[in-house]
């Protein structure tokens, strides 16, 4: 496609003269096409569902470990029954999954703008509110 020096216009390649102002277009250099470059999204749905995921079983992991005697939260020596302090465990594990909910929300970020919006986009997002309301109820029974 050849560019015309005095208006811009654009003209095929084989056009001696310009088709707007009649300049002449053999002294001009040839601009090859365009190449069209597709924007990735801002989103990435595979790491965005791989820390769903994680923030899910970071939430589960800890009802292996149930907090079961009311005296454990008193201070008393319970060692030789409980062998690590359950409550640790608890709130290791809630810091760390509202931590990979927190990554997984922020690769989702713009997935609405996108018109539909992708059926694997919304299943992640209905994971992170379970693991929302499910990190809520954690974070309640800590009080």
């Amino acid at each position: 496609m050849k560019i015309c020096p005095k208006c811009d216009a654009q003209n095929a390649n084989s056009a001696p003269v310009c088709k707007h102002c009649g300049a002449n277009l053999n002294e001009t250099a040839v601009i090859d096409e365009a190449v069209i470059v597709q924007e990735k999204p801002p989103y990435n749905l595979n790491l965005a569902l791989l820390f769903a995921l994680l923030s899910f079983v970071s939430l589960v992991i800890p009802v292996w470990f149930p907090v079961d005697d009311a005296e454990a939260f008193m201070g008393m020596d319970l060692s030789p029954y409980i062998p690590v302090d359950n409550l640790i465990i608890q709130i290791v594990f809630s810091c760390v999954a509202l931590v990979f909910l927190v990554i997984s929300a922020i690769f989702l970020r713009g997935i609405f703008k996108k018109k539909p919006a992708p059926g694997k986009g919304i299943f992640i997002f209905m994971i992170l509110i379970v693991c929302g309301m499910l990190l809520f109820l954690n974070l309640i029974s800590f009080i």
